[in-house]
């Protein structure tokens, strides 16, 4: 029983770290683009 419960909040974590690096790289990836489409109109 404690083992099932402690193996859910370990899926949970995982799964909260994946949805934060998610928004993370997305928002890396939109900056980036922002920049160079900005060195492009010089």
């Amino acid at each position: 029983m404690i083992c099932n419960n402690l193996l859910h909040n370990f899926i949970d974590r995982v799964t909260l770290l994946l949805g934060y690096s998610k928004v993370i790289i997305l928002f890396f990836l939109r900056t980036f683009l922002f920049l160079f489409i900005t060195l492009l109109k010089n």
